[in-house]
């Protein structure tokens, strides 16, 4: 007894703009989980990621789950999420080294 809940510090609370609040609320949690999504897929890959190339891996990977959640009726958590689009990270990356290296050997 006594004890103090801890609430959310000032820079966390949720704000509203103009916007509906449901929607502010809404948008700014999708905002957060994003970037702690970022931060799972870096910490397993071990340095950061480019922004473009990490939002096409993460939107491959989610429809890779989409569909594979359909076919074999499950779902999928946030962590397997993080560790699909790690791959798919690294997977692009080799495969534009592999086109850049087709690239210069057609203009030699």
């Amino acid at each position: 007894m006594g004890e103090k809940i801890k609430g959310p510090k000032h820079d966390e609370v949720l704000k509203a703009t103009s916007k509906n609040i449901d929607t502010a609320i809404i948008s700014q949690v999708a905002e957060n989980e994003k970037s702690d999504l970022i931060k799972k897929v870096e910490a397993i890959l071990g340095y950061e990621v480019d922004p473009e190339w990490y939002k096409e891996a993460h939107d491959y990977a989610k429809h890779k789950l989409t569909w594979q959640s359909k076919l074999r009726k499950t779902t999928y958590d946030k962590r397997y999420l993080a560790v699909v689009t790690a791959e798919i990270y690294e997977q692009n990356i080799f495969k534009e080294y592999v086109n850049s290296i087709s690239r210069r050997r057609l203009r030699a």
